[in-house]
């Protein structure tokens, strides 16, 4: 079977990558592809050819070509949306089966006799991860090895003994998984206490309305910042406030949205106006969640709150205690940033190790081990 992904990432750029992998990768790209020279390409390795893909006759676009490695070539075009959607086009006419950039990743490791699913995962995870940080979490993991090591002393090994562990690598995982993927943050807390002005402080820009109106956020706002290693993805919500919900559709809708992303998110900071009383505000809504929660005592250029564990004071209009607030989000969700060694890294390999947590024959607990490691991806 021959393959084509876009290998860059969506989105209009100045230079898109198409890549083509399997067996008939050279007859797929030469039905498509004139030459510069109007000779036909052997398409050898490292040696790159320009020249036009083209559909049924008609120019797409002058593009770069070259074999990268054995029945693998990538097609450089102009990043232009609609280009690569017309080169993919052009491929699929071709025969080539149109995937994902990760399932073409499995199918080469898998090409090259990788067929360890913990290891082809951690080739994929590597690219995907939004740190450095992250990407040396994946590459010193020993998942892999400690599965195999489990099926090679499966019969000396106790049921118990397997929970256990899984049970710790399931907790150890947790820290690790902020430095691989985004981290979701609710800027939760009673109206007009400030989350408008936090998030847009955090964000670099304004994305959302401030006013000394209450209740100004009617729906979530959403915007990117970092603290340290972490990739946060903010949602400045509409003000948690029980009483208002049966007041009108929309203010009932926006309550409702807002704790959907109160249920979903990682962290909540939650901000109280230090200079106003927080009474009225429902902290149960907060509590019930069970999520890691920062109490961020917003206004600081206005007055202070004693200062508690788990708790910062800031003003999101000066920027005060901004660097502060980004240092104490790092440690809550990382701790002191040393990861374990041995964690789970995907939602498939979390999954069948909560399996394993609830296993009580020790053939089912093999089974799913063996699916750790050979499943599919």
């Amino acid at each position: 079977m021959t393959m084509a992904c876009v290998s860059t990432a969506k989105g209009a750029a100045a230079i898109a990558v198409v890549e083509v992998f399997g067996s008939g990768a050279v007859d797929v790209v030469r039905s498509i592809f004139q030459s510069d020279t109007g000779k036909p390409c052997a398409f050898k390795e490292s040696v790159i050819y320009t020249g036009y893909v083209t559909d049924d006759g008609e120019i797409i676009d002058h593009v770069v070509a070259a074999s990268t490695e054995e029945n693998a070539i990538e097609i450089s075009c102009h990043g232009n949306p609609l280009i690569v959607e017309m080169v993919m086009g052009a491929l699929s006419k071709a025969g080539a089966k149109l995937v994902d950039a990760e399932k073409l990743i499995a199918e080469k490791l898998i090409a090259k006799g990788r067929t360890n699913s913990i290891e082809i995962e951690a080739e994929i995870e590597k690219l995907k991860a939004v740190s450095m940080a992250g990407v040396k979490a994946i590459a010193a993991n020993d998942l892999s090895a400690v599965a195999c090591d489990w099926l090679k002393r499966i019969d000396s090994l106790t049921i118990d003994d397997i929970k256990d562990k899984c049970k710790d690598i399931l907790s150890a995982s947790e820290p690790a998984k902020y430095l691989i993927g985004v981290c979701r943050a609710v800027i939760a807390g009673p109206p007009n206490s400030g989350k408008s002005t936090l998030l847009n402080f955090l964000c670099g820009r304004e994305k959302a309305i401030v006013t000394d109106i209450a209740g100004t956020t009617r729906d979530w706002v959403s915007g990117t910042c970092r603290a340290g290693d972490l990739v946060i993805e903010l949602f400045d919500t509409a003000g948690l406030d029980a009483s208002i919900i049966g007041e009108s559709a929309i203010d009932g809708e926006s309550q409702r949205r807002s704790r959907q992303l109160l249920n979903e998110c990682d962290i909540v900071l939650l901000v109280l106006d230090s200079t106003q009383s927080a009474d009225e505000f429902d902290f149960d809504i907060i509590t019930k969640s069970g999520k890691k929660v920062i109490t961020i005592f917003n206004k600081s250029d206005l007055g202070e709150m004693p200062g508690e564990q788990g708790s910062i004071n800031i003003s999101a209009m000066t920027g005060a205690g901004i660097d502060q607030l980004m240092k104490l989000i790092s440690d809550v969700l990382v701790g002191n940033g040393q990861i374990a060694k041995t964690i789970c890294f995907t939602e498939r390999q979390t999954a069948i190790l909560k399996r394993i947590t609830k296993c009580d024959n020790i053939k089912s607990t093999k089974d799913l081990i063996k699916e750790l490691v050979n499943g599919e991806i």
